[in-house]
């Protein structure tokens, strides 16, 4: 979704990355956050984004492309050949617990979810002086820990399982009647159209 790249470059940029010979590649489509200056410029008519059917169709071509090359699309924005899925990915998107050192990364421990703020003056302050750095803490209740999980593994091309997806029985037959998910051998799993509106899905099941 970068302003000004025309599907020709799109897809040359995808096969340079393959001749490079990876055996991971994830492919996100870029926001335009608000305060930067993407966004201002966006917002300001100054450029002109990519519209949503422009980026799907992106993303569409690198699924082509890269699964016709051998990856396996394990992920909505990732991809990795047979034996190569990242296993940090994984461990977050199936609710493990990890660690995230630094201004503005994220930590998820049991019931424990914290950010460090992105702020690298105050961080180092705060190591200077024997502190914990300054962070954003929320904890979850067991029943929301087991939505997010739900959500998130979602995402994965594996799906979930009844038994985590119990809570939420009637929303996702719902979803299913709307064509975006899809219910088989005892598991949940996005359609393509599903991988599309993924975000859609989320705040339907949340």
């Amino acid at each position: 979704a970068v302003p000004g790249v025309s599907d020709a470059a799109w897809r040359a940029t995808l096969q340079r990355a393959l001749d490079l010979e990876p055996a991971h590649l994830s492919v996100y489509g870029l926001t335009a956050e608000e305060g930067t200056l993407l966004h201002a410029d966006a917002a300001g008519g100054r450029i002109a984004l990519p519209t949503d059917d422009d980026q799907l169709a992106r993303l569409d071509a690198a699924e082509t492309l890269l699964t016709a090359a051998g990856f396996e699309r394990y992920e909505i924005s990732n991809y990795a050949r047979p034996g190569f899925a990242c296993r940090h990915h994984l461990a977050c998107w199936r609710g493990a617990d990890y660690l995230g050192l630094g201004p503005a990364a994220a930590s998820h421990a049991g019931l424990q979810r914290w950010t460090n703020r992105p702020d690298l003056d105050a961080w180092l302050a705060a190591l200077d002086a024997g502190q914990t750095p300054p962070r954003e803490t929320e904890t979850l209740t067991p029943a929301r820990e087991r939505l997010d999980r739900m959500v998130f593994g979602l995402r994965m091309a594996e799906g979930i399982a009844d038994a985590l997806a119990a809570d939420r029985r009637a929303e996702l037959e719902a979803l299913e009647a709307d064509g975006l998910v899809r219910h088989r051998a005892g598991r949940w799993t996005l359609t393509p159209r599903g991988r599309a509106l993924a975000d859609y899905v989320a705040v339907a099941l949340l």
